[in-house]
């Protein structure tokens, strides 16, 4: 038999405000306190925590910040030839990212996914501003030493700086979702049946399902739910069955071809 904890009961155990971390290590303790005390062919299993999608939205900042710092000096040393304007923009990346803690710690604001979230777009609009803002610069403050009478460099670096001013309102108004896609390590499939059909009926066609998913070596484990209590918040009739699939992050195929896997099987 497989206890599932995961998302409901951490969220049931912890209250807004709470460390979510802090929470599920102590769930985790205490669990493995309770294992040698169950009776033989029980198991208890931890197959979605939110600990882990943090964990893993932490990791997409870290890659985000190595990749961004790697295609700034790549690129603008490539194209600008020029030392200096590559290690101003290297610089402007972590300081940014130096004042975003800052702020955070003054207003006492808490780190949770949806900040790690806007932490990376904010780090792609750093690398591009960094590489279109310290390139017009450059080029301007080029321009400006080959004229007859040079304008204050002060004065020059402000209007190229304004220029690019990155066209900030015209990109305001594009039609376009620059959030990242979170990958939790999880996925949630719905088995969904005509009105009328037993629970029978349904247990009978998810087991057909469950023979199809435990075929797929991708799938490491993987718990089904059907049907909700009527006095649930969410309360779901007996056709309607949810599967909460965890997929192996070793694997050698991408999650679009785990999930397309999982799509041709089902058909």
């Amino acid at each position: 038999m497989f206890i599932p904890l995961g998302k409901s009961l951490t969220n049931d155990l912890q209250s807004p405000g709470a460390d979510t971390r802090g929470i599920t290590q102590q769930i985790h303790a205490a669990i493995n306190e309770v294992k040698p005390s169950l009776s033989a062919g029980i198991r208890i299993e931890s197959l979605y925590a939110q600990e882990h999608f943090i964990d893993r939205a932490i990791e997409n900042v870290m890659v985000a910040l190595r990749d961004g710092g790697f295609l700034v000096s790549v690129i603008l040393f490539l194209f600008l030839m020029n030392f200096r304007t590559t290690l101003i923009s290297l610089t402007a990346i972590p300081l940014s990212l130096l004042m975003s803690v800052l702020v955070f710690y003054w207003f006492n604001l808490s780190i949770n996914t949806m900040t790690l979230g806007g932490l990376a777009v904010a780090i792609g609009e750093l690398v591009d501003d960094a590489i279109v803002d310290v390139e017009n610069i450059f080029r301007r403050l080029k321009e400006n030493a080959q004229l007859v009478q040079p304008k204050s460099p002060l004065r020059v670096v402000c209007a190229a700086s304004l220029e690019v001013a990155i066209a900030a309102w015209a990109v305001s108004r594009l039609d376009r979702d620059f959030l990242p896609t979170f990958i939790e390590g999880a996925i949630q499939l719905n088995v969904l049946l005509p009105p009328g059909n037993s629970l029978t009926t349904s247990i009978a066609i998810n087991k057909t399902v469950e023979q199809s998913l435990i075929s797929n070596s991708d799938i490491l484990i993987f718990v089904r739910r059907t049907s909700r209590a009527e006095l649930d918040e969410h309360a779901e009739p007996v056709t309607d069955s949810e599967y909460i699939i965890g997929l192996d992050p070793r694997s050698k195929r991408t999650r679009d071809e785990q999930l397309d896997l999982i799509r041709e099987n089902l058909d």
